[in-house]
C-alpha cells in the first residue's frame, strides 16, 4: 500500500509571508468569527468526523467549533485552526495559530497519494472569510486562479517554485512562497514511501 507523503507548508516554509492580513494581538477575533464553515462544536458534530481525524483533533486540544466543506474537516481547536482531508489517505492535514490561519498559511501538499502523479503536487488550503479565489503562479508556468468555496481550496499543480496570492479580507495582499520543487524532490521517489 502506498503511503501519502504529506507536507505541512508552515512547519517547513520559515519565510512564508502575508502582510496586511494578520489581526491586532489585542481584540483578536475568534477563530470562528473569520471562518464561517465553523459551527459550534455540538457533541453530534464532533461524532459525526471520522474517527482518525476525531482523534487527531483531540490530542491538539478542545474542539471549540467544526464544519466541513470540499472533502476537507476544519476545526477552532483550542482557538487555533485545524484542517484535514475527510479520506486521510487522500491528502493530509494543518494544525496552526489565529494569525497563520487569518494570513492564509494553513496549507497542505501532498506529492505521493491516489491521483496525484509523480512531478506534481496536490495542494490544499484554507482562507478566512472573504478571499474567493488564491492565484498560483509557477516558475515557467503560466498563473492559475483557484476558487475557494466554503474557506477551502484544493488544486492539482506542477511540483515547480509557486507563489500563492490572493486579497485577504481586509484587503491586504497575501503572499506566500511554496518550495514546491525543493519538497517534491525531498519526497521522490514517491514508491518509497
Amino acid at each position: 500500500m502506498l503511503a501519502v507523503a504529506t507536507v505541512s507548508i508552515i512547519a517547513l516554509v520559515g519565510g512564508a509571508s502575508a502582510s496586511g492580513t494578520n489581526p491586532p494581538s489585542e481584540g483578536v477575533p475568534a477563530v470562528k468569527e473569520q471562518f464561517s464553515v465553523l459551527k459550534d462544536a455540538t457533541p453530534e458534530r464532533v461524532q459525526a468526523v471520522a474517527t482518525p481525524i476525531r482523534h487527531i483533533l483531540e490530542s491538539q486540544g478542545s474542539i471549540e467549533a467544526i464544519g466541513s466543506t470540499s472533502g476537507v474537516v476544519l476545526a477552532d481547536v483550542s482557538g487555533g485552526l485545524c484542517a484535514f482531508k475527510e479520506s486521510l489517505s487522500q491528502g493530509g492535514g494543518v494544525c496552526g495559530n489565529p494569525s497563520e490561519a487569518f494570513d492564509g498559511q494553513l496549507l497542505s501538499v501532498g506529492f505521493c497519494g491516489a491521483g496525484t502523479p509523480e512531478g506534481t503536487a496536490q495542494l490544499f488550503g484554507v482562507m478566512p472569510d472573504g478571499v474567493s479565489s488564491v492565484a498560483l503562479d509557477g516558475t515557467g508556468n503560466r498563473s492559475q486562479n483557484v476558487q475557494v468555496i466554503g474557506n477551502v481550496y484544493e488544486v492539482q499543480v506542477a511540483a515547480v517554485n509557486t507563489t500563492l496570492s490572493a486579497t485577504g479580507p481586509n484587503g491586504g495582499a497575501i503572499e506566500i512562497q511554496l518550495p514546491l520543487a525543493q519538497l517534491a524532490q525531498a519526497n521522490s521517489p514517491c514508491a518509497q514511501h
